[in-house]
């Protein structure tokens, strides 16, 4: 058996807002069943967000994701490896810009509180 090796995630493009919120993730996980799960963010940015608790799901898989009554669509870009300390994390990105569903709250907190890399220090 191949021993896992948890490669860096992508160098920050934009500061980051810790910020636990609920939302609801729904999809096809790995295994081909669908779920409907409500899960919380870790942290958010403008066209993505860090997530913790959805079931196994592959790199590039579409899900909804809803906040409050909005929804959109995200792509699944990193998913932390079995055993590795960002296990049952998932990074996700907004399928279409400008659909994002956290603006109002990014817009409310001044740029002084947003973290270069918040998953760093977990």
């Amino acid at each position: 058996m191949a021993a896992c090796v948890e490669l860096p995630l992508p160098e920050r493009v934009e500061k980051r807002l810790v910020i636990a919120l609920s939302i609801r993730v729904y999809g096809m996980g790995s295994d081909g069943k669908p779920f409907n799960q409500e899960v919380r963010t870790l942290d958010i940015t403008r066209d993505g967000a860090r997530i913790d608790g959805l079931p196994q799901i592959a790199i590039g898989e579409i899900v909804g994701v809803q906040y409050g009554q909005e929804k959109s669509r995200y792509k699944v870009i990193w998913v932390g490896e079995p055993g590795g300390k960002r296990e049952g994390q998932i990074g996700l990105q907004v399928v279409q810009t400008g659909q994002t569903l956290w603006h109002k709250i990014l817009e409310a907190t001044p740029e002084e509180f947003r973290s270069v890399d918040p998953g760093r220090i977990l």
